[in-house]
């Protein structure tokens, strides 16, 4: 099994020094990368997609498995590794890590005779970005099984919906969930920092157990995101391809900006610690400014980018730029 988990983590290295090379030698814009793949590649698509969703424009899933094997039900895996102690058998499922799509748009399309991954999985990946609200193009082939399609090879109408919007800039909302077993910190990969957030660590002692996560939700007031909609769309394409089709999206309509307020929101679950970036949250610039911090555990917080002429308090107290917060609900309040 560490082999095994040693042999994909070194494919992740890959991808990223092999992206590198591209982007020096072709120059890629990196503010419209889009990632994409097809049947395991799909798989590969949802790992990296919400392990990074920062780096990526879009999403494209091409009949891909939500989880590393089949799915049956929303926590019933067969995984592809079968040993338990493999990531694939005990971080494998993606389900859990949808809500770090707020700011990366999904298009999926899969058949409904795929005899490798079945339907209902990827059902139950759609099912879970309408709760979320998030935007997504889910198109599904009532014709369609896993290999014929690949054949025909023509994606004309999901690659359609693939835009050239660029990636989400630092936003106000971010809301991160992740496998802390994934991060190889030697290896610089994994899933350790996200926009103004980084050096995300994990409680090692209630994040050792199989599948656990830990998952941070930050909104900083500093700089609010505008209001949106969310409208729903569903339709039948009498020609999606080479096959008719049915499809579901959900799109955001973006309406007027909101007023800043000086203060932040930070809840943790299962985190021993980060950075905040309080310039790229909006903080630096203002005279007095609040963090609010709900953890479940002992969190070492450590603000960067602060103004040489700040003061550091938690709960009134005078403190360094590393505060630690125990555990409960507790204020850090910044002032020039």
């Amino acid at each position: 099994a560490n082999e095994l988990s040693l042999i994909s983590e070194h494919l992740e290295l890959d991808v990223w020094e092999v992206w590198a090379r591209v982007a020096e030698q072709l120059g890629t814009d990196p503010n419209r990368t889009v990632v994409a793949g097809y049947s395991m590649g799909g798989y590969g698509t949802y790992r990296l997609a919400l392990a990074y969703p920062e780096v990526f424009a879009q999403a494209l899933v091409l009949a891909g498995p939500p989880a590393c094997g089949v799915k049956l039900l929303p926590d019933v895996n067969i995984p592809g590794n079968l040993d338990p102690e493999s990531h694939c058998a005990r971080e494998g499922d993606t389900l859990p890590l949808l809500v770090n799509a707020r700011w990366l748009p999904f298009v999926i399309a899969h058949g409904v005779l795929d005899e490798l991954v079945p339907l209902p999985s990827v059902l139950f990946q759609i099912h879970e970005l309408d709760r979320l609200g998030y935007r997504y193009r889910f198109s599904v082939y009532p014709t369609e099984d896993h290999i014929g399609w690949v054949f025909e090879d023509d994606f004309g109408d999901p690659v359609s919906h693939v835009g050239t919007g660029p990636r989400q800039s630092d936003p106000g909302h971010i809301t991160f969930t992740w496998y802390p077993q994934l991060v190889r910190h030697d290896l610089g990969i994994g899933p350790h920092q996200v926009w103004w957030l980084s050096d995300l660590r994990a409680d090692p002692d209630t994040t050792a157990g199989r599948g656990v996560t830990a998952s941070v939700d930050a909104r900083s007031h500093a700089r609010p995101d505008p209001t949106r909609t969310t409208r729903r769309r569903r339709g039948f394409e009498p020609d999606l391809d080479l096959s008719p089709g049915l499809y579901t999206e959900v799109v955001w309509r973006i309406g007027p900006a909101v007023a800043p307020l000086p203060s932040l929101a930070l809840n943790l679950t299962r985190v021993a610690g980060l950075s905040l970036d309080v310039a790229r949250a909006g903080l630096a610039s203002l005279p007095k400014s609040t963090i609010s911090v709900v953890t479940d555990t002992l969190a070492q917080i450590t603000l960067t980018a602060l103004p040489p002429d700040t003061t550091v308090l938690l709960d009134g107290q005078l403190t360094g730029p590393t505060v630690a917060v125990p555990v409960g609900q507790h204020t850090i309040t910044l002032r020039r």
